[in-house]
């Protein structure tokens, strides 16, 4: 919402199918609740962008001030659960809590390109924007064992957070993580 008071980053058409899908999913999820084994999930570990703000403001170098603002730290992940998708003969010698994910994030977005550095500012020196995919193995949260009513409000909590795994990204190069948070 906030994007819509700066005219630089107003409405836009993609932004605007991909609320509506993720405000979707929960519905989805409780009509159809086989489509529970896809899922969405975020991963965030702050970008110096977010971590370095005091320093970065005196220099005059991109900055970001709040955390819901550093786009560059964000991760999102499509994660499908891999154990109710195989056959029934097969289910048994898959984990059900092991999953696989995509993630997306970028990196550079207060780059070289006109879109990242707005009207007011050059960066030449700065890479511009440009996106990252990554394959992970994933952590079903539903698959932790059962308890009191805390207990599994919590775990409904952690089915959106992605949790700390091996990863590899894939582009813009290939980069092994042992754990990528």
């Amino acid at each position: 919402m906030r994007d819509a008071y700066y005219a630089d980053w107003g409405f836009s058409i993609p932004d605007f199918l991909a609320n509506t899908a993720g405000a979707s999913i929960p519905l989805v999820h409780t009509l159809w609740p086989r489509t529970q084994a896809v899922g969405f999930k975020l991963s965030y570990w702050p970008s110096s962008q977010y971590r370095n703000y005091d320093r970065r403001r005196a220099t005059d170098l991109p900055s970001t001030r709040y955390a819901i603002d550093d786009y560059e730290g964000m991760t999102v992940w499509l994660t499908l659960a891999v154990e109710p998708m195989l056959p029934a003969r097969l289910q048994s010698s898959w984990p059900d809590w092991l999953g696989f994910a995509v993630g997306y994030g970028t990196k550079g977005m207060h780059g070289a390109n006109v879109k990242s550095r707005g009207r007011e500012r050059e960066y030449p020196d700065l890479p511009s924007a440009h996106p990252e995919f990554l394959l992970s193995l994933d952590y079903d949260a539903r698959q932790l064992p059962a308890g009191g009513w805390i207990w599994e409000h919590f775990k409904q909590q952690l089915i959106w957070l992605r949790l700390p795994a091996p990863a590899v990204r894939v582009y813009p190069d290939l980069r092994f993580y042992l754990l990528y948070l």
